[in-house]
């Protein structure tokens, strides 16, 4: 393959890092890495080695490898930050990125492209650890009621939380004592901050349902990749990025404690829509009212739930499908903000060496991948 791969990139500096120094509290919020000039990133597959397939296509044999293979990447030293696990590296980048001196990965254009390279990556590093090159992310397509039961049992990713153990997640290989949170959200984000993988599904007010096909039809038919003031205020009948994100009656954003926020236009009684509801019908509602709080999924350190890879996967497959429909479209081509031009790096990589923008990975088939469509893939 022509293209700087990931997995050979990981692999190879995986080697020279000493052991990981579990992360728990410390190091809340170190000064980002300097910015180094590397290579970029191209991909330029000869064929596509890798297709992602719903949950409900999955063998016993396929959920049981990719299970086991999470569960070595939480085991294995980050060839990026020593002071983590390779899994826990996911999740401190991704709670970074909510920061307010960070290029936002949600609330702005490159939400999609973000996720879309954040995801690859994993991928790429639990065929690595496992040494099993047919290993893919497979996807929850949240309109079929099949794929939610596929997802959440004992024998995959662990039912929900039991609620007479403070909503722990108890049984399933990602129960309490078995799968320990070590990155967590600051207190102000997070006053619980359990050291468990928590779940209260559809407990999380006015967001007691998951999307639905018509919400699902309504952001593939926007032609527009994103519009300004490309934010979480972006009008969602003309915004695919914001609609899919999931944003409704937001002004704008601001820097609360450190992370960036939404700003709601006074009065906004609207419900999160398809990707933010997804999160919150899975984290609910935690604890008493007074401490506030919720569910794992709910926090900028959602991959802390192994349920988030395959959210995510799903958001990337409807983006590859509008792609397929509308072209490879994003916008701005321009930004001041970093990484959000369709040439600009995007952070944590450009901190790696590594040059990755947006339009480095338009192109799912010149990545290597694919998506199948599964038995009730049709949102």
């Amino acid at each position: 393959m022509k293209r700087a791969l990931l997995t050979l990139a990981v692999a190879a500096s995986a080697a020279a890092v000493p052991a990981a120094s579990f992360a728990a509290d410390h190091a809340d919020m170190p000064a980002m890495a300097p910015i180094r000039t590397g290579p970029s990133i191209t991909y330029d597959a000869p064929a596509v080695n890798r297709v992602r397939q719903s949950v409900t296509s999955l063998t016993q044999d396929q959920k049981d490898r990719l299970v086991q293979a999470i569960l070595l990447l939480k085991a294995t030293p980050s060839p990026w930050d020593s002071r983590f696990s390779w899994y826990d590296n996911f999740v401190w980048w991704h709670r970074k990125a909510f920061s307010c001196e960070v290029d936002q990965a949600h609330m702005r254009p490159a939400f999609l492209p973000w996720h879309r390279q954040f995801i690859f990556m994993f991928e790429s590093a639990l065929r690595v650890v496992s040494h099993d090159d047919t290993i893919t992310l497979p996807y929850w397509d949240w309109t079929d009621p099949a794929a939610r039961k596929v997802i959440f049992s004992n024998a995959f990713l662990s039912p929900n939380g039991s609620a007479s153990h403070h909503w722990a997640v108890v049984s399933g290989p990602f129960r309490a004592g078995r799968w320990h949170l070590n990155v967590r959200d600051p207190k102000a984000n997070d006053p619980l901050r359990t050291t468990y993988l928590s779940r209260r599904f559809a407990s999380w007010p006015k967001e007691s349902g998951l999307p639905t096909v018509a919400q699902v039809n309504a952001a593939m038919a926007i032609p527009n990749y994103d519009v300004a003031p490309y934010g979480p205020s972006s009008n969602v009948k003309t915004s695919f990025r914001n609609n899919l994100e999931g944003w409704r009656g937001m002004s704008g954003m601001k820097c609360t404690n450190g992370f960036m926020v939404p700003v709601k236009i006074k009065g906004n009684t609207q419900p999160s829509r398809l990707h933010n509801a997804v999160h919150l019908w899975v984290g609910g509602a935690i604890g008493p009212k007074k401490a506030g709080g919720g569910g794992t999924m709910d926090l900028s350190t959602s991959p802390n739930d192994p349920a988030f890879w395959l959210h995510h996967a799903n958001i990337d497959r409807l983006w590859s499908k509008w792609e397929t429909t509308h072209g490879e479209r994003y916008a701005p081509l321009h930004s001041s903000i970093p990484g959000q031009g369709l040439n600009s790096a995007m952070w944590p990589w450009r901190g790696s060496g590594l040059f990755v923008s947006p339009k480095s990975v338009l192109n799912i088939s010149a990545m290597g991948y694919a998506y199948e469509d599964g038995p009730a893939a049709k949102g």
